[in-house]
């Protein structure tokens, strides 16, 4: 099942219904994404509501081996190479049990 993703004219025009202006809703959007990008950039969990929330994640550092090499003229060669990566934050979306108990999923089969 594949739809349209929500997107920036959805939220403005959500905000429009609701009986803000058009400037007043672009602020409130505007404002809205500037919080979330901050809690973002600073590793915090960010709550959505009463439908879920974005959980930070520490990925350890690790070391990753590769089996081949891509030389010139796009030529493969095995041979073993090793990289390390350093320590990654992922978010991850949880959905509350509650919304999930409250609401039909449609994208659930």
């Amino acid at each position: 099942m594949r739809t349209e993703p929500v997107t920036r004219m959805d939220f403005v025009r959500k905000l429009m219904e609701a009986g803000l202006p058009y400037d007043y809703a672009v602020k409130g959007y505007n404002a809205m994404m500037s919080t979330i990008a901050n809690a973002v950039v600073n590793g915090q969990k960010v709550y959505l509501g009463n439908v879920g929330c974005l959980n930070p994640t520490v990925r350890p550092p690790r070391q990753v081996r590769m089996g081949f090499e891509r030389q010139q003229g796009n030529k493969v060669v095995c041979k073993t190479r090793e990289f390390n990566l350093d320590s990654r934050l992922r978010y991850r979306f949880t959905l509350f049990r509650k919304f999930t108990e409250t609401h039909e999923l449609n994208w659930v089969a």
